[in-house]
């Protein structure tokens, strides 16, 4: 009965249970961290100073995705996904220690190290969670059972917010940095017991040509879905990232300090996350057989121009709450399954260069236009920013139009030939 309803087959949940597991421990982490690390940043450096680390955390992306672009070629997706696990670990535990050393002191330039550290390992580990589970699924098993895995995610996140909310206040933010780091172990030690799980039958093997990144850009010029697809990721870009500023602007006078605003954090992630879990569990799988990914693709970016325009009101604390949650929960929960759906559109082989892409690129060139448009709109005309905000979010709506145009060509135009060499 309960594999009707979610679309499921009978031995599903067997299967997906191990992976399932897994983004429990990674969302708890990262949630964890999420709450710290903007609690931290916005009452202890100011978000004025948000779109200079926009900016810093784009150029750190870009060389941090230059790097896993060299090591994915020889290294396993498993190996990999142990590597930036490790590194996160270390990186929460050392700047604990920093803080700590320096005397818990306002304006340290570590809380923006925080912030960009935590922002790149959020994206580094979402994006290789994906490419990890083709190791293990087909395409058509992906489909089913990935908003199932997802799912994890989103009680994992839950827990992480109930436990800032529950202790913020007892342990005081920075605190929550060697929780973070143990819930990373945590993760390091779920892999391990996965080493012997079975791939997927049209798992790749090597690293060979076809999986060669310079083989990529001829087929991607070739690709109007492609193109449309990074292209609306470019735009959206900007618009999460406007809406970012705009709320935490907002949190920054609201909040008297850092553990109140992590507090607040905490609780409003555990409904927002349980709103999510019941669209992604509920909905997700429902909408898309109901009205496809051009119709979810649209309903996203409708609510995401919509919140846009919305800012253009005089800022109160709903309108800050609802602009989180379209940029982060409802996104994690609702358009990332959908933006996944659509990569599987392409050949397999080209997954996982096209994600690189998009995360290794086109994200950092995105985050650091935004950077830019801020700083200069912060410095010079700070009501502006709300009319840019709505002008991206129609320009967005436009490009999201293209890209689901492409979608009923996509089983020819989506899947490259491979080239030989």
């Amino acid at each position: 009965m309960v594999h009707r309803l979610l679309f499921l087959q009978p031995d599903d949940f067997r299967r997906l249970a191990p992976y399932f597991g897994l983004y429990f421990a990674v969302f708890l982490m990262l949630a964890i961290s999420d709450g710290v690390s903007l609690s931290l940043f916005v009452q202890r450096m100011g978000a004025e100073r948000l779109p200079f680390y926009y900016g810093v955390t784009a150029v750190m992306n870009m060389a941090v995705m230059g790097v896993y672009l060299v090591l994915i070629a020889r290294l396993s997706n498993l190996a990999m996904f142990r590597l930036i696990l490790i590194l996160t670990m270390l990186t929460f535990l050392g700047v604990w220690l920093a803080v700590g050393a320096a005397g818990d002191t306002y304006h340290h330039p570590v809380y923006g190290l925080l912030f960009a550290s935590r922002e790149i390992a959020f994206t580094l580990v979402l994006m290789h969670f994906g490419t990890f589970l083709q190791d293990y699924f087909t395409r058509s098993e992906l489909d089913r059972m990935l908003p199932i895995i997802y799912t994890g995610g989103r009680l994992g996140g839950m827990a992480g917010g109930a436990l800032l909310g529950f202790f913020g206040q007892i342990l005081g933010m920075l605190n929550f940095l060697p929780l973070a780091a143990g819930m990373a172990g945590l993760c390091l030690y779920l892999l391990r017991r996965m080493e012997t799980l079975p791939f997927a039958p049209d798992t790749p093997t090597g690293n060979g040509p076809e999986n060669r990144w310079a083989n990529l850009w001829p087929q991607m010029l070739r690709s109007r879905l492609m193109i449309w697809f990074f292209l609306s990721t470019f735009i959206f870009i900007i618009c999460r990232w406007i809406l970012n500023f705009e709320y935490n602007r907002y949190f920054e006078n609201h909040f008297a300090d850092a553990d109140q605003m992590g507090v607040f954090l905490g609780w409003y992630m555990t409904a927002a996350m349980a709103v999510s879990l019941i669209v992604q569990l509920f909905f997700v799988n429902r909408l898309t057989a109901a009205i496809g990914l051009r119709g979810c693709l649209l309903l996203y970016t409708l609510l995401m121009a919509g919140t846009l325009s919305v800012n253009l009101l005089p800022p109160v604390l709903a309108i800050a709450v609802f602009s989180r949650f379209i940029e982060t929960e409802f996104r994690i929960g609702f358009r990332n399954p959908i933006a996944m759906l659509i990569t599987n559109r392409f050949e397999k082989a080209w997954r996982k260069q096209a994600r690189a892409i998009s995360m290794g690129m086109v994200i950092p060139l995105g985050t650091l236009v935004t950077s830019i448009l801020l700083t200069w709109a912060g410095y010079e005309v700070p009501e502006f920013v709300p009319w840019l905000g709505a002008g991206m979010g129609l320009a967005y709506l436009a490009a999201t139009f293209g890209l689901a145009a492409q979608l009923d060509a996509a089983p020819q135009e989506a899947t490259p030939q491979r080239i030989k060499g």
